[in-house]
């Protein structure tokens, strides 16, 4: 079975598609890739003539397809749906894919909703996410079933990342720190609050949860005037009612959240979000961005108790961490900074509300004790407290990670017990066994390419 990768540049998630299309080749399909890069050069050097340049490489691309027998292609994000020229039928667009009757797989590493820095929104509720060819994977069933139900996507599988072992491995690094954690950007700067917070015993999540609230709520209220007439009222009501549930407790689908609240008297308000995909991306985020503190808050609070280093291009430069700051590292030598650790620290922005990201499959790949978000969704990947340890807040995250620094052959046995699992069930090979019989599923035999 040959399957066509649509390879686009970047760095990191390059690297990831690239691990990705590995997988699929451990798994025993054959891969060809097909390089964006020169792809769009080409049609930027089309200058006036620039749409007919589309269309005669995308005339070429179905030739390619038809002549070597490609069973099926994968695209990061939306590269290889916007990399083509695409069709009309009935009046509405119709994906390249579906037009020469060929199976497309969207790997979405970020969720939609801010994918491409939010390019991706242009697509929303379009044909060309939901023809009988696409088909979408994301990390966690959560983000899923909005795509599916809100965002006008076609079949998605939420479905757990996965690793190359060959990169994600254990080195024989002298241990230097207690505790290792690779960030990214984002983080915002921290309140008053978060600051005296910083310096408890037991910070106060509750307090900085309803703090964030409400300055949430207004951006909520400000939102909700964007819409027109009678709408603007029943969002305030909506948005109000969502607030206090996400206040209420952490860890639950949005979508579970609004369809509860539709049946309890928001119907009308529901109605009015679902038929603004756009709008309702903007609000869950607003409602989302009140955990978005733990990620930079709970690295700082250990740095005050433990030797911990940070990777990434996340400067916390606001911050009072005492980390040591590893500064950027390539993808191929973050598993050597994971391995330099006795633990290996997983707190998220919670951009979406469950599932796990990447990070706590390179952790365990690379041989250190993984301490992670007890999100939803974690004890379904790892057994805690045999294959990895969870926390709730960064004051359990503290107690942890002492327990497991004053007994390091525990430490180094759920270690070990943790990167048995990932080779186990969390590469990309495994991902890959997965994945092509959810792309093919109910596919009609590929028509004659143009």
């Amino acid at each position: 079975m040959r399957v066509l990768f649509f390879t686009h540049p970047g760095t990191n998630s390059r690297d990831i598609f690239l691990d990705l299309a590995l997988g699929f080749e451990k798994a025993g399909y054959e891969v060809i890739r097909w390089e964006l890069e020169p792809w769009v050069g080409l049609y930027k050097a089309g200058g006036e003539q620039q749409r007919a340049v589309i269309q005669q490489a995308t005339a070429l691309l179905a030739r390619f397809i038809k002549a070597n027998r490609i069973d099926l292609s994968v695209g990061m994000w939306a590269n290889g749906l916007t990399s083509v020229a695409h069709a009309f039928r009935d009046g509405q667009p119709a994906s390249f894919f579906e037009v020469i009757g060929h199976p497309h797989l969207m790997f979405w590493l970020d969720a939609p909703h801010w994918a491409g820095g939010g390019g991706a929104h242009e697509l929303f509720g379009s044909p060309l996410l939901r023809g009988g060819r696409i088909r979408h994977y994301v990390n966690n069933p959560g983000i899923a079933r909005e795509m599916t139900s809100l965002l006008g996507f076609g079949p998605t599988i939420g479905r757990r990342y996965g690793v190359n072992e060959d990169v994600f491995r254990r080195y024989d690094e002298a241990r230097r720190f207690d505790l290792v954690f690779g960030t990214g950007p984002g983080d915002g700067k921290p309140s008053e609050l978060m600051l005296r917070e910083l310096e408890s015993e037991q910070p106060d999540v509750d307090g900085i949860r309803r703090e964030r609230g409400e300055r949430v709520k207004r951006k909520l209220e400000e939102h909700a005037r964007s819409f027109a007439g009678a709408g603007a009222d029943s969002m305030i009501e909506l948005f109000r009612a969502l607030l206090e549930r996400r206040l209420a407790r952490v860890g639950v689908p949005m979508l579970d959240d609004l369809e509860a609240l539709e049946k309890a008297g928001h119907a009308e308000g529901g109605r009015v979000l679902r038929s603004n995909p756009r709008a309702l991306v903007v609000a869950f985020a607003h409602l989302r961005s009140i955990e978005a503190w733990r990620r930079a808050f709970t690295i700082t609070y250990l740095s005050r108790y433990y030797n911990c280093a940070v990777f990434g291009p996340a400067s916390l430069e606001h911050w009072p961490c005492r980390a040591t700051m590893l500064g950027e590292v390539r993808y191929h030598d973050m598993a050597r900074a994971y391995s330099s650790g006795l633990i290996g620290l997983n707190a998220m922005r919670w951009q979406d509300d469950v599932g796990l990201n990447l990070k706590p499959y390179e952790i365990t790949g690379s041989g250190a004790c993984l301490l992670c978000d007890r999100r939803t969704g974690f004890s379904g990947v790892f057994e805690e407290g045999v294959e990895a340890v969870g926390f709730a807040d960064p004051g359990e995250a503290r107690r942890q990670a002492g327990d497991l620094i004053a007994d390091p052959a525990r430490a180094r046995r759920i270690a070990e017990a943790g990167q048995a699992r990932t080779l186990r069930d969390h590469t990309w090979t495994a991902a890959a066994r997965e994945l092509v019989p959810f792309a093919l599923e109910g596919q009609e035999p590929a028509r004659q390419a143009a």
